[in-house]
């Protein structure tokens, strides 16, 4: 049986096997924008007290140093990553329903038994929820170094220190030869042939430490 045909046959015998995904879509489009804000808010809340504490340090006081309130630059980053994080939040149920529509049709038209359909069924929710844990702690790590960069250059800090992170299993070579590197902070460390910032790349948990002229 041709796919297309075995499509429009599940259509007419099961009408919810179309129904349902555009459901999941719409459930997905209503919490994403709130889920994305609250989401990029808690990042910003945690990365102004990272900033904070980085400064007290090092300058080695006794007290926390409050960060401005929230510039233009600041709100520009808050809304752009809200705006990525609903797209995100969004593509997931669309990629979930399309693997288990192809999963589905092929079992049939293989032949398949009901357990190898089970086993490509519960791989398919696994590399789902992979991807938005992936996804989760991508973002925050990237919010942050966002947020903690702009806050840092909004009190007037010019220079950062790279510093590499062993979080990752597999971390990438030329983040580790960084490690310790001074840059600028507006312009970024020079790695590879383009700047970048530390958390900028996915899956790069490393981070900057504030350069305090006068100390």
């Amino acid at each position: 049986m041709h796919v297309q045909a075995l499509k429009s046959l599940m259509s007419q015998k099961y009408p919810t096997y179309n129904v349902d995904e555009n459901e999941w879509d719409d459930k997905f489009n209503k919490v994403s924008i709130p889920l994305a804000t609250v989401f990029t808010n808690k990042v910003e809340e945690d990365s102004s007290k990272q900033v904070s504490r980085s400064i007290k340090y090092a300058l080695n006081l006794g007290f926390s140093v409050p960060v401005p309130d929230d510039t233009e630059s600041i709100l520009t980053i808050l809304a752009d990553t809200t705006s990525e994080n609903v797209n995100l939040i969004r593509s997931i149920p669309k990629e979930y329903f399309s693997d288990i529509q192809k999963a589905v049709e092929q079992s049939i038209l293989q032949g398949q038994d009901r357990h190898a359909l089970y086993d490509r069924l519960q791989e398919i929710y696994n590399t789902t929820k992979n991807r938005a844990t992936l996804i989760a702690k991508d973002q925050t790590t990237k919010i942050t170094s966002l947020i903690s960069r702009q806050r840092q250059l909004d009190l007037g800090i010019t220079e950062a220190i790279w510093i590499h992170s062993s979080a990752v299993k597999t971390p990438r070579p030329s983040h580790v030869a960084a490690d310790g590197k001074l840059y600028n902070l507006e312009k970024g460390c020079l790695i590879e042939g383009q700047y970048i910032y530390p958390g900028q790349l996915i899956n790069c948990h490393c981070y900057q430490k504030p350069v305090i002229a006068y100390v």
